[in-house]
């Protein structure tokens, strides 16, 4: 179910001839997911309610539920203090970053997988104060948790975290009580491997750490500030989707000045416990398990399991009656009491209305999802014809489209092609009555979402050509860093064939474009798209 590319080159050519991947597409990306106890879920919703969005959504409300009453029960154990425990769990409860996994019903799988690595924690726990049972349970869930989503690896951190803080006696004792776990993710990435799931270096914006372990410790400098950052302050960690490369760079330098600041300022007060450095490692060894794409806070739930225990203590301990005997400075007093506040404004009330608005809009809001989505102007007449967009403000939003129309009943061309991006702006020069040159501003591949389907890891080549029915590609310019800087577009019929549909975006909308005469150049620069 969650086999988005499997590698087959002809089957990603089939995608590509319909318009289901764009023509710059890597020729074997793979982009595959072994995440079978999700998929009866979801099969489960398709047998019971298959018209029934609603109860779909109310599903994965339902796993958030349970999820909220595991962590509660977690929290609740190893904090010891009923307050800080409740406020923790409180504050997980409410959380804006899960949000979109809830509103988001492909998204489902980590809501899953974290609450059965949260039942992993559980049980492990209870076997380490006696309960022989719970030995084998630990480990069962953690396969559970795996094969619900790759997410469930971040159970791990907090095994880890575990053995390292609350087990007593020598290290290769303590280790040991993590082997069954070790043998169970060896086991499952074997498997993973073995039934040819994983990302390709073809694929953008994900990268397989055991595969491409150099590419993936570069990125990790860019997304571990960013994705800390958003969950324990603002802004939420998607920004990084709207940077280009080098302001992804320095927005990554700001985020981990932030987070310096937020620990240099949190835990003096928190001071030295086996309980908070538990939570510390935890929650910083979950990050690398979900730095393997892009930022986004729908990566955060095991990330959270261990900051709200820290944000319940850090309020308890500042705005509690506690608070007036902390050991600090006066001044220092009265920064920590202006955190504790600023802490509680963001979690405790933009979070919550975040939580509802990021379930109800897990896409972005509807204003924004208009503009970038086609709904029109398309008519019968489009059926059977050759849609072709000459640009495009996010080509992987039109990919859906031709599904879409189908599924509808709506009229569905023969193919759908995009061939540039919009922004800032593109030269189209007609070259004959067949071919047209295109030339982005900017160049091809330039924003983040247009390389998912071509990784800057598998560049396009000077003189490459794609064959497509009806369309061919050829890359005539290349840039430094390997992406294409214009492209030549050689259509079987001639442009003003009845064939063709033509659109091109501008002010908002896609509106029907008619291709310059020969000879002739055009420059298109619509305005970017609004964000509410």
């Amino acid at each position: 179910m969650f086999r988005f590319f499997d590698g087959d080159t002809a089957r990603t050519k089939r995608l590509m001839d319909v318009g289901l991947a764009p023509w710059w597409t890597a020729p074997g990306i793979r982009a595959a997911m072994w995440r079978p106890i999700t998929a009866v879920t979801h099969w489960f919703d398709y047998q019971l309610w298959p018209g029934s969005s609603a109860l779909m959504h109310l599903h994965s409300a339902l796993w958030l539920g349970a999820l909220i009453v595991a962590v509660g029960y977690f929290h609740r154990r190893m904090m010891g203090g009923a307050v800080a425990a409740g406020l923790a769990t409180l504050l997980y409860a409410v959380d804006d970053a899960h949000g979109m996994p809830v509103g988001f019903i492909a998204n489902r799988n980590a809501i899953i997988a974290t609450f059965f690595g949260v039942l992993a924690l559980i049980a492990h726990d209870r076997w380490r104060r006696g309960e022989r049972w719970a030995s084998v349970a630990g480990p069962a869930l953690l396969v559970v948790a795996l094969l619900s989503s790759e997410a469930g690896l971040a159970t791990t951190a907090y095994l880890f975290a575990y053995a390292v803080w609350f087990d007593k006696g020598p290290w290769p004792r303590r280790l040991v009580t993590l082997a069954p776990y070790a043998v169970i993710v060896v086991w499952w990435r074997g498997a993973w491997s073995y039934l040819g799931y994983g990302v390709s270096d073809g694929m953008g914006l994900y990268v397989d750490p055991l595969r491409e372990p150099m590419a993936y410790a570069v990125g990790l400098k860019e997304r571990l500030p960013p994705l800390l950052l958003g969950q324990l302050a603002l802004p939420p960690s998607d920004v990084c989707m709207m940077f280009e490369s080098g302001g992804s760079k320095v927005y990554a330098l700001v985020a981990g000045a932030l987070v310096a600041l937020i620990a240099l300022t949190v835990l003096p007060v928190l001071g030295r416990s086996r309980q908070i450095a538990f939570w510390i490692t935890g929650m910083l060894l979950s990050l690398p398990p979900i730095a393997a794409t892009v930022p986004s806070d729908r990566l955060l739930y095991f990330v959270g399991l261990g900051a709200m225990p820290l944000a319940g203590e850090f309020l308890v301990r500042v705005l509690g009656r506690r608070g007036i005997g902390l050991p600090l400075p006066p001044v220092r007093r009265r920064v920590c009491t202006i955190a504790g506040f600023g802490l509680l404004i963001i979690h405790g009330a933009f979070a919550p209305l975040g939580l509802m608005l990021r379930a109800a809009y897990p896409a972005g809001p509807p204003s924004l999802r208009r503009e970038l989505e086609l709904t029109g102007p398309l008519d019968a007449s489009v059926e059977g014809k050759d849609l072709v967009i000459v640009n495009a403000p996010a080509p992987f939003f039109l990919v859906h489209f031709p599904l879409v129309q189908a599924l509808d009943g709506a009229p569905v061309p023969r193919v759908t092609r995009v061939l540039s991006a919009a922004f800032p702006s593109v030269q189209i020069h007609r070259l004959d009555a067949q071919t047209l040159v295109i030339r982005p501003e900017l160049g091809f591949l330039h924003w983040t979402w247009d390389r998912l389907f071509r990784s800057d890891r598998y560049p396009m080549g000077l003189r490459e050509r794609v064959e497509l029915t009806g369309m061919s590609v050829e890359v005539t310019s290349i840039n430094d860093d390997g992406r294409p800087t214009e492209a030549t577009f050689q259509f079987a019929n001639p442009l003003d064939d009845g064939s063709i549909k033509w659109l091109h975006w501008t002010d908002g909308s896609f509106e029907p474009w008619t291709p310059p005469r020969i000879g002739q150049t055009v420059e298109l620069r619509p305005r970017r798209p609004r964000l509410w």
